[in-house]
């Protein structure tokens, strides 16, 4: 709700006093068919004069609801909603992130070898040959098998006290054919775990070392 308070005693008092006068000595002289002309002239010329001052113009002031002046509520309701600016960055990165590629948080610990336990063909291994030799602990027994054939036997023999063997085979080596030490008790594995070269292979079960034929 709003409301315009104005009075003419509160903004100009000499033109209405004036005209107050000139109605009181016309009455005076009896011209009593003006005066209600003149009461409504009073009013008007009231009400121009105040409508007409540039002060006055600036006393106008809003009543709100609660008591609040309006120009206070408008300056709020400015200021209520400012307009968001522009972001380039929208999604920031999150902090500690880089672009460089992650490094290897958990390196495998090293494993460490008992030289005393290697197992090794002698190389070059020759296609065609019927024999191979190697060194191994000394008196583990011990299988050829062939890798290419999957795990195809062909010999079985035991290193000797030196530490050397020789084992014959049940056939002459391909081309291009990749053999292996196994051992030939598997109850032993236990022993060689940490023996240089030994690996787990599917299929073919636990090697100690690998060789292919022709190879330097």
């Amino acid at each position: 709700m709003y409301e315009i308070r104005r009075s003419c005693y509160s903004f100009s008092l000499f033109p209405c006093l004036q005209t107050v006068m000139k109605a009181l000595k016309m009455i005076a002289k009896k011209q009593l068919l003006l005066f209600p002309f003149l009461i409504g002239s009073l009013m008007i010329g009231c009400e121009s004069e105040s409508l007409s001052s540039p002060s006055n113009l600036l006393a106008t002031s809003t009543t709100l609801p609660d008591g609040n002046n309006s120009d206070a509520f408008n300056a709020g309701r400015r200021d209520a909603y400012p307009v968001l600016s522009a972001s380039n960055n929208a999604y920031p990165a999150l902090s500690g992130s880089s672009s460089e590629p992650a490094s290897s948080g958990y390196p495998a610990p090293d494993r460490e070898y008992d030289e005393s336990k290697r197992f090794q063909i002698e190389r070059p291994v020759s296609s065609g040959t019927q024999s191979v030799s190697g060194i191994g602990p000394a008196n583990v027994s011990i299988q050829i098998i062939s890798i290419s054939n999957v795990g195809e036997t062909l010999g079985i023999g035991v290193i000797g006290e030196n530490g050397v063997f020789n084992i014959s085979l049940s056939r002459s080596l391909e081309k291009t054919e990749t053999i292996a030490i196994m051992l030939s008790d598997e109850s032993q594995r236990s022993q060689f775990l940490d023996a240089p070269g030994a690996t787990d292979i599917p299929l073919l079960g636990f090697i100690l070392d690998m060789a292919s034929t022709n190879e330097p």
